[in-house]
């Protein structure tokens, strides 16, 4: 099988965000963003964001060495901290490039400024706000973290089907 092949029957990621809409909810899909994504991030010049040297330092703090000998409700406390680090770094440009390459990938016609007006009027509950930027930053969800302690599978695999999940 050709590698264009392979290419077209890779599933996509999603999150679902919950979005406020004339006094509804609705949920907008929101794909994972893509290694090419990230590249065009960090050579923007209004953004400059480095997704791979923030992560590569946040984990270094997180190693098997500095969680050694410490309590399961330290270790969470360890990884609360470094997560509210990181989202200190995500500054208002980079949370609406992060926004805009994961909406373009589904609708190549959407514009800054229509995702700039979602995620700043429409997406009304925070903790899904954090949630997707978590999603879109490290391609993983909260509760795939805490699996992954488990000793179980982050993703499922469904070759040539979308992955979609409710925040």
């Amino acid at each position: 099988m050709k590698a264009s092949e392979i290419s077209a029957k890779i599933r996509t990621p999603y999150i679902k965000v919950p979005v406020e809409i004339d006094g509804k909810t609705v949920m907008i899909d929101c794909p994972q963003i893509t290694i090419g994504d990230w590249k065009d991030i960090k050579d923007d010049p209004d953004s400059g964001f480095d997704q791979w040297s923030v992560l590569l330092s946040m984990s270094a703090g997180m190693d098997e060495s500095a969680l050694a000998g410490k309590s399961k409700k330290e270790q969470a406390a360890m990884r609360n901290e470094a997560g509210m680090d990181l989202f200190k770094k995500l500054d208002h440009g980079i949370q609406l490039a992060m926004f805009y390459k994961a909406f373009h990938r589904d609708d190549p016609t959407i514009t800054k400024e229509q995702v700039d007006r979602i995620i700043s009027y429409g997406v009304t509950d925070k903790s899904a706000y954090i949630k997707a930027m978590l999603f879109l930053v490290q391609g993983v969800k909260p509760e795939d973290i805490e699996e992954a302690d488990a000793d179980t599978p982050l993703v499922e695999s469904k070759a040539g089907t979308d992955t979609k999940t409710e925040l």
